[in-house]
Formats: structure tokens, sequence, C-alpha cells
């Protein structure tokens, strides 16, 4: 009966919350090379124009209602890495990038896209959705492949820097913020696979090729528990608590040695 009451409670607790949560944000944004095409790498000094990029650009954003939006009119600059050191271990070889430039923020950005968040049947006002977002990195960033593998992969953390509608590109009432708040930490990871007969090893980088990435920044908040919920399992808690107590105390009524609780 306890159990019961409980999740009835919780269940009204999680639908309250359910209904109250009516903005839309943004709970990942779906990277690729631009537009969904391959892209080539030819070797050039950092920081200099380079087509191999670090999370390449927005492509799709998955939305906390469930839509999947595609990216529209905006900017959605590259970022290139410095390449400090390779290293080759039982068959691996991984990249160690020491460096990041984006080509609208410089130094220090790992990603970087604004612009349309874009529904062309949704007929909303001004240019539409829009949003703005600047990451830097946290973790070290560290491309990973097997030797002679056409396919390498990249995963970390970065931290939002920037994610508000004060540089105005769109109407400020069609911002669609992030699902986290500036300032928090965020996981990513993408796909690399090499396109013209390539593969990784350690000397990939000094050589011209073609790839294609995907890959995800989810944005999606930790779930943590509300304090409502917090309060009903509390007092659910208490509840089972004294029940059992209470049931330990009688137990023995009756039989040779019982001794009444006054507690």
């Amino acid at each position: 009966m306890y159990f019961r009451t409980i999740i009835a409670l919780l269940s009204t607790v999680v639908t309250i919350q359910s209904a109250a949560a009516t903005t839309v944000t943004i709970d990942t944004i779906n990277v690729s090379t631009v537009s969904g095409y391959g892209d080539t790498h030819y070797p050039v000094p950092y920081p200099e124009y380079d087509r191999f990029s670090i999370l390449g650009a927005a492509y799709t954003y998955t939305l906390s209602d469930g839509q999947v939006r595609p990216f529209g009119a905006g900017w959605i600059p590259y970022t290139n890495g410095n390449l400090a050191s390779v290293s080759v271990t039982d068959g691996s070889v991984n990249y160690y990038f020491d460096q990041v430039y984006n080509w609208a923020k410089g130094s220090g950005t790992i990603f970087y896209s604004v612009g349309q968040v874009w529904c062309p049947s949704c007929n909303e006002s001004g240019s539409g959705l829009w949003t703005e977002g600047q990451f830097e990195p946290v973790s070290p960033i560290i491309l990973k492949a097997q030797l002679g593998s056409p396919i390498a992969t990249l995963s970390g953390t970065a931290r939002i820097v920037m994610n508000n509608a004060s540089n105005n590109w769109g109407l400020p009432d069609n911002f669609v913020p992030f699902s986290t708040p500036e300032g928090s930490i965020v996981d990513y990871s993408s796909t690399y696979t090499l396109t013209d007969g390539s593969v990784w090893d350690e000397g990939i980088f000094s050589k011209r090729f073609s790839y294609n990435m995907t890959g995800t920044i989810n944005l999606q908040p930790v779930p943590e528990p509300s304090t409502p919920m917090m309060f009903v399992l509390g007092v659910g808690l208490i509840l089972l608590f004294r029940k059992a107590r209470a049931g330990a105390n009688t137990s023995g009524r009756g039989k040779p040695g019982y001794k009444e609780s006054l507690t």
C-alpha cells in the first residue's frame, strides 16, 4: 500500500513537471563535414586554413520535443587543431592536438555556430528559430584509430562558453537555447572516415586525404532529482520505516519473554 502511494505521488510530480516544461531547447547538435558532404585535408602550418575540422559544423539539431531540424542560413566555421604529437602503441595510433583555432572565434574555441534552426514548413516569424553557441575544450583532444584502418574516433568534453541571443542574429523571441546553461560541461563524440583509399598511420597528416565526419555534441542535462520528488521520496521512506518499527514492536505479543516497547 505504501509503495503504491509513493509511486502515485511520484507520477503526479513528474506529470506536473512535464506540463510546466513548455520551452523548446536543443538536446543535441548533430555535426558533420559541411552539409554532410566530404572534405579534404591539405597539410599546411597551423593555424592556416585547413579543411580537417575538429568537430566539423552543425548539420541538424535534435530538440527537446523530439523534432530534428536542419541547420539553415547562418555561419558554421570550422575549427582546426595543432597536431602536437603522434603515438603508436600495440597497433593503435593516437593524434594529440594541443591547440584549437576556430575560423570565426580564433584561438581556444573548439566549436562555434550561429544560424537557423530551420523548419521550412513552419511559417515562423522573422527568419524562424535560431541559435548561437560557442564551446571551449576541457578534456585533451585525442583522435584515435587502429593502424591501417580508414576509421578514427574523437571524443571528449567541452564547456559552453556562450549560448544567448545577445548578438541579435535573429529575433530574440525566436532564440532556442541549449538544454544545459552556459558554463556547463558537455560530451562530444565523432567518427572520421577516410574516403580516398587512405588509412590512418603515423604520417597521415603530412599528406593530402579526403574524409567524411559525423558526430554529436550532447547538450542534455544530467538528470537530477527535483526538490518535490526528493520530498515525496523522503516522506515515503519515513512511513515505511515507521511501519517496519511498528511491526517489529508488536510481532512478539503473546509469546514468552515478550516485552512491550516504549518507543
